[in-house]
């Protein structure tokens, strides 16, 4: 189902977000920074990499943006399938009743 793919995509989006701020707040401590930079053995300064991480959390907030919009649409076209098959049922229930009725009348009149 379209809607269930996109909602467990919007989860993933937004455990990723926290994740990258977490590991920016991490990197706000004093320490923090220094772990984070022996941990990935990175050449680049720490403000590279919180620019980095910034970058990540933008683009992942715009993707998690897009999906939550695709998934707004999809919810919608199934609420119009919904109505529609609503609409459906109810004039084949309306025409059932109407032929049962037919036949207790012709019933009746014998």
């Amino acid at each position: 189902n379209n809607i269930e793919r996109l909602q467990r995509r919007v989860n993933d989006l937004e455990e990723t977000i926290r994740e990258q701020k977490a590991t920016l707040k991490m990197m706000a401590q004093p320490s923090g920074a220094r772990k984070t930079l022996r941990r990935t053995k990175s050449s680049r300064s720490p403000m590279e990499d919180v620019s980095s991480i910034q970058n990540e959390i933008s683009s992942s907030q715009e993707l998690l943006e897009e999906c939550k919009m695709a998934m707004r649409n999809e919810e919608s076209k199934h609420s119009t399938r919904m109505k529609l098959a609503m609409r459906s049922l109810h004039s084949l229930e309306i025409e059932r009743l109407n032929r049962q009725a037919r036949v207790l009348n012709r019933l009746a009149d014998v």
